[in-house]
């Protein structure tokens, strides 16, 4: 992993919707709209994943799709879950022109987080404390 592809995963703003209001996790930054949601469940964390593209190789939409509907079933079991559009880079058109379908699972701990991450073989997930900032942790074989 490169420090450039680390640093395009910092740069995303990772948009969701929770009981009606929609926001984006940025890295490093605060998001009180999640921590709201997050609080009024009793809960402290929360995962932003994705399936899509394994290993940040083009699967193609079928596999994508099947790949998602899996882990959404393992989140579903467990944690509060919300459909997600997907990162974006922060003020800037999508370079590759579409988004990757993501979850906002809430409830998911760091530990289990950076589990689901390497088990869907995903370069990066995005783990939330309440109260404080959202975090792209970079995931794989090389990363720091």
């Amino acid at each position: 992993m490169t420090q450039g592809l680390k640093a395009l995963y910092e740069a995303n703003a990772y948009e969701a919707s929770v009981d009606g209001e929609t926001f984006a996790l940025r890295h490093g930054a605060g998001c009180p709209a999640l921590d709201a949601a997050l609080v009024r469940r009793g809960l402290s964390c929360a995962l932003y994943v994705t399936a899509w593209n394994p290993n940040g190789e083009s699967a193609g939409a079928a596999a994508n799709d099947q790949a998602q509907g899996r882990l959404r079933a393992r989140l579903r079991h467990l944690f509060h879950v919300f459909e997600a559009p997907g990162g974006w880079p922060d003020g800037q058109p999508d370079p590759r022109g579409e988004r990757e379908p993501s979850l906002l699972a809430l409830g998911v701990g760091r530990i289990d987080a950076l589990a689901l991450g390497r088990e869907f073989e995903q370069a990066a997930v995005v783990v939330h404390a309440v109260f404080g900032p959202s975090e792209v942790v970079m995931l794989g074989p090389s990363a720091p």
